[in-house]
């Protein structure tokens, strides 16, 4: 299981942020195309949208399995890491 880590308070309505070591991030349309363009594998990203925990099946021991995915609104290089040169597309 994925561990869970939260970093900024959060209540009802408001966003929180989570710091988690690997998920996978869903991606569509510009975004997705942008992000292919962008990104390269290992890079440390920052992801906005909606988490989901998915049950998958149950393991030997008895316990289920979860998958972990970011269906993303928006995502961006994490410049605590690094300096970026924004490009705009025309598309």
């Amino acid at each position: 299981m994925i561990e869970n880590k939260q970093t900024a308070p959060g209540t009802w309505g408001q966003r929180r942020a989570r710091v988690l070591p690997w998920c996978d991030v869903v991606c569509d349309g510009e975004l997705a195309f942008n992000v292919l363009d962008s990104l390269v594998e290992g890079d440390y990203v920052v992801v906005e949208g909606e988490l989901r925990v998915h049950r998958l099946y149950p393991v030997d021991d008895g316990r289920d399995s979860a998958m972990v995915s970011v269906r993303a609104e928006s995502e961006g290089l994490d410049l605590r890491r690094g300096v970026a040169k924004f490009l705009r597309v025309e598309r």
